[in-house]
């Protein structure tokens, strides 16, 4: 169970690759601005395919909400105070909400990709598989850690 497992090696590798899912998500459509169609898929029915459309805007209010959302894990986490060295110890809810915050952030860096992939025509809808994948990673720890 998670509760017995030293997890402080775990914590500063995740943080990191979240940070970098975040970064990815915030870069990838900046840097393809000047050339991503107007008509860009706001949402994905339950078989992956587009049912709502809006304007470039739309990866302006996904970047807000990653921030927010990696932002507000951050804090309850305690990264910061780790990054203090404040002593706090890494326990299995800090390792809980770190790694919602890493599938989450994965979550929207592959949204937004698929979001230019669609918006393109590259590709017709997002992977119903990934999706239930990134799913199952959210729960996958919580089955783990017991509960006391």
């Amino acid at each position: 169970m998670l509760d017995q497992v030293p997890l402080g090696g775990l914590q500063w590798p995740l943080e990191a690759l979240a940070l970098l899912f975040l970064l990815a998500g915030l870069m990838l459509p900046l840097v393809q601005w000047s050339t991503l169609p107007e008509r860009i898929p706001s949402h994905f029915n339950i078989m992956g395919r587009p049912d709502r459309w809006g304007g470039r805007w739309v990866f302006i209010g996904f970047a807000c909400l990653q921030l927010f959302i990696y932002g507000m894990f951050t804090v309850q986490g305690h990264t910061l105070d780790y990054l203090a060295g404040s002593g706090l110890p890494f326990n299995a809810i800090s390792f809980l909400l770190l790694w919602t915050k890493l599938v989450i952030e994965g979550l929207f860096l592959y949204l937004i990709w698929t979001m230019i992939r669609v918006a393109r025509a590259q590709a017709e809808k997002a992977n119903i598989v990934l999706m239930l994948l990134f799913s199952a990673l959210l729960v996958v720890p919580i089955l783990l850690i017991r509960v006391k």
